[in-house]
């Protein structure tokens, strides 16, 4: 039987889907790709002391503000202040805790504790095997004009994320996650730029975040390496009050 039209425009149309899915890179080779071109696991394992200053930009409106974060291993402090208010986070230990004008302080409990948990863990920081539950390359995508391949995975945890690692150089030009709060989740999208050398590692000097129609973008002023003094990681006496009101052993301590 000859071949109809029909029949052959279908399988010119299919075959291209096909060839194009066999090219896609593994997951695997992309993502090892990336952490050579950051510096390598282990200099990213031991990146984590240092004190960051960051400026933000609201694109919709011209806002500014800035950002002060410190680290210590897995300890975590960030102030953020603009439009003359401050918004203070920590992870100190297990205790995760917020203050902001709106809701005042607070410990953070549940899917925020978990959320705050990964954002820190060295497994998930260089996206070890040990934490992924799968992953898969999706797609040849872009960042906002830069081509790159899409990489799609669940971690064992249960989050969803998604990360784009760049054809030229392999290193990640977009992460697409969902943040949890209290006034619930929230899809984000945060483009990566200016990768630049911070001790013995490369990472984005600059991000333009996408989320709820707003756009930030955050640029690295300045970065000291070396721990923070012990006094920048004390909990705040708001905190320190909700944790003796409550039960229970202090875990930072």
């Amino acid at each position: 039987m000859r071949p109809t039209r029909l029949m052959l425009a279908l399988a010119l149309a299919v075959l291209p889907a096909f060839a194009s899915a066999e090219a896609l890179p593994d997951p695997r080779q992309l993502i090892d790709r990336h952490l050579e071109a950051s510096g390598g696991v282990e200099a990213i394992r031991d990146s984590g002391d240092g004190s960051a200053k960051m400026s933000i930009v609201v694109a919709e409106n011209g806002m500014r503000g800035e950002m002060q974060v410190h680290s210590r291993g897995r300890d975590m402090v960030m102030t953020m202040s603009m439009a003359g208010m401050e918004i203070h986070t920590g992870m100190v230990g297990d205790i995760a805790w917020s203050i902001d004008p709106m809701l005042g302080p607070r410990l953070l409990e549940g899917e925020e504790l978990d959320e705050q948990r990964r954002s820190v863990d060295p497994d998930v920081i260089t996206f070890s095997d040990a934490a992924i539950e799968s992953m898969k390359t999706v797609a040849l995508a872009d960042s906002e004009g830069r081509p790159c391949h899409r990489v799609e995975i669940r971690w064992k945890g249960g989050d969803e994320t998604a990360t784009c690692f760049g054809l030229d150089d392999g290193l990640a030009l977009y992460s697409e996650s969902t943040s949890v709060s209290p006034m619930g989740e929230m899809r984000q999208v945060i483009h990566l730029y200016d990768y630049k050398t911070i001790g013995k590692v490369r990472v984005p000097s600059r991000m333009r975040s996408v989320a709820m129609g707003m756009t930030q973008v955050m640029t690295i002023d300045d970065y000291q390496e070396g721990t923070p003094p012990d006094e920048v990681f004390a909990l705040p006496p708001a905190i320190e009050a909700l944790l003796d009101a409550g039960t229970g052993a202090r875990s930072a301590e």
